[in-house]
């Protein structure tokens, strides 16, 4: 049987969107293309995160807090110069997830924690815990009905990664059930917590 991690499983994935956020307000992204001009906002937050979407499966999350603006630059547009390669996957994310002094943004390590939430809506909906190192097993009890109820974008669990700086993992753990509406499925969630913690 192949390597259970996210990573590994869905490799011949292709980035489609990249996102940043500003003091995690997710619910207004800006969606980064690599035709805007990133002096406008990028040195001045103290709390910016960035996100790469392969389709809206998976993603991979990083927040640049106490990294510089001119390494923020750098990184933001070597990450862009590295996904506009054709034939750009997650399986390659070795390549391009890491900060510009070439230090990795994959984790090493086991997940420090397992949330689950709302993309782009994170906080509005009210992310929740299912389980923190140390905790025998995911806890999927502790999630409110907010969660469980319909949303206009995927629910997904993230693990949360330590590190120079926090990084994240994200699974799409919903199933469409209607017209851009998605609720979650308990048994992906299942899924995607065993493989994260395997």
């Amino acid at each position: 049987m192949g390597d259970p991690h996210p990573v590994h499983m869905w490799a011949a994935l292709r980035p489609t969107l990249v996102q940043a956020a500003i003091d995690g307000a997710w619910e207004t992204p800006i969606v980064l293309t690599g035709e805007e001009d990133l002096s406008d906002w990028l040195g001045e937050p103290d709390d910016l995160a960035v996100e790469v979407f392969f389709t809206t499966k998976i993603f991979l999350g990083v927040r640049l807090t106490g990294i510089t603006a001119p390494v923020r630059t750098r990184f933001i547009r070597d990450l862009q110069t590295a996904l506009a390669r054709t034939g750009a996957e997650l399986g390659d994310a070795a390549a391009f997830w890491k900060l510009p002094d070439g230090t990795s943004l994959l984790p090493g390590t086991p997940p420090q924690t397992l949330e689950v939430g709302v993309v782009n809506a994170w906080r509005s909906a009210g992310a929740v815990t299912v389980w923190r190192q140390g905790e025998p097993a995911p806890a999927p009890s502790r999630l409110s009905q907010v969660l469980r109820a319909p949303h206009p974008t995927p629910v997904a669990v993230e693990a949360t990664y330590p590190g120079p700086v926090p990084t994240w993992i994200g699974w799409n753990v919903s199933q469409p059930v209607g017209p851009d509406r998605f609720r979650l499925d308990l048994a992906e969630l299942d899924r995607a917590t065993v493989a994260f913690l395997a």
